[in-house]
């Protein structure tokens, strides 16, 4: 099973990102995080250089594919919340084919829409797991994002 974990940084470098999603669209599962779900069709692509439909850019490169988009963050690019019909979170995709037995999605670390200003330590931290029937065996694979904060990666109470 080919397995990608990819933190997108929202798009902001999206030509080569989905160059890279195009080149490996063979991967039985994605999990990639810092993914960005437009809400409503007809809102800018881009806000502080993300990619506002970026879940929706990757689906269409991975028809192939179902997934599953959850949310950590209403209205979020990367840079700072704003009004726009979006969310941050995680998205996993899998391939079609696989026999998904379940899927789910839960908080590790505070909750949805916990961010305060640009204080990316109140941002709520979630994982997505999706469970497959692999051959009569059930395998579960788990797709989170780690708290950035301190921004320097060392460790804190909270992480």
């Amino acid at each position: 099973m080919k397995i990608i974990s990819l933190n997108m940084y929202g798009g902001i470098v999206f030509e080569p990102l989905m160059q890279f999603i195009e080149k490996h669209s063979d991967a039985d599962v994605f999990c990639l995080q810092e993914a960005i779900f437009a809400k409503e069709e007809g809102i800018p692509l881009e806000s502080n250089g993300a990619r506002t439909n970026l879940v929706q850019e990757i689906a269409k490169r991975l028809p192939d594919h179902d997934f599953k988009f959850a949310p950590m963050q209403d209205g979020f690019d990367t840079v700072e919340a704003g009004e726009l019909p979006i969310a941050f979170g995680l998205v996993t995709f899998w391939k079609k084919s696989m026999n998904v037995e379940s899927k789910q999605d839960f908080f590790v670390y505070k909750d949805l829409n916990t961010l305060k200003g640009q204080d990316y330590s109140t941002l709520g931290s979630n994982a997505v797991i999706v469970t497959f029937d692999v051959n009569g065996e059930k395998l579960s694979i788990l797709n989170t994002h780690g708290m950035s904060e301190p921004a320097d990666k060392l460790d804190s109470p909270a992480r």
